[in-house]
């Protein structure tokens, strides 16, 4: 008699908690990890239903189901370096905003995936709320990690804008000038041809004046093409002050 009574105290959790009915247990679970319910309440409620346990016991007892809950799903020291994360790119180079925004946002999808696959996978009622309130806090979490990658992409979308901007411009500004450079020098080698056309006794004017337009043209084509792209350029940075 002595020797089951022993091994029935051996077999019962140390913890006091853990003593509880499945029932309230339960309850405790969920009041704590859904309603976020303090130490002290939960035990004047466990205390109002003739459970006397203390708010250290409730800490101590969550204390080691999170110890139990990280124990399960750890894995031996030697294997973590073959593990991929969303954050190994980043590691052991330089410092990127973007880059690290990017993978803690691929790390809360992660395991908010992970959560809500073995939310919807379990029978354990308590459990399935505790992933439940897991999920919603990754949620916030995950909003937040939004924003600020949002954040942090703003100034690099806006310079692209400006950018792109730039180069429209720039395309116009060129087009513009081109098309006025054209216009002026066809219209002085057409005015050279009509003045040999009335008088042939000077063909060496319209030779001459072939010559300087075969000389001038690049650089003066040039010219305008640089004039016209200073003033986009002042332009622009004017706009990025």
């Amino acid at each position: 008699m002595a020797g089951e009574n022993m091994q029935q105290r051996r077999a019962m959790p140390r913890c006091r908690v853990c003593r509880l009915t499945p029932d309230a247990l339960a309850e405790v679970h969920r009041q704590r990890l859904v309603w976020n319910a303090t130490y002290e309440q939960l035990a004047q409620k466990l205390r109002s239903s003739g459970h006397v346990t203390s708010p250290s016991s409730l800490r101590r007892h969550f204390a080691h189901v999170r110890n139990s809950q990280m124990e399960d799903t750890e894995v031996g020291a030697r294997n973590l370096e073959e593990i991929a994360t969303p954050f190994d790119p980043v590691v052991g180079g330089g410092a990127d905003d973007r880059a690290i925004a990017d993978a803690v946002v691929n790390v809360l999808v992660e395991q908010l995936q992970h959560a809500e696959k073995v939310r919807r996978v379990t029978r354990d009622g308590a459990q399935a709320d505790r992933f439940a309130a897991r999920s919603l806090k990754q949620i916030a979490a995950l909003d937040r990690a939004l924003r600020r990658r949002q954040e942090i992409r703003k100034p690099r979308q806006e310079l692209l804008a400006k950018f792109k901007d730039t180069l429209n411009r720039i395309a116009e500004a060129v087009r513009d000038a081109a098309h006025g450079f054209m216009q002026e020098h066809v219209g002085m080698m057409d005015r050279a041809v009509d003045q040999y056309l009335r008088d042939h006794s000077h063909p060496e004017l319209l030779v001459r004046r072939l010559r300087e337009f075969e000389n001038d043209w690049p650089r003066a084509f040039a010219s305008r093409i640089l004039t016209a792209l200073k003033g986009v350029s002042q332009d622009t940075l004017n706009s990025l002050k």
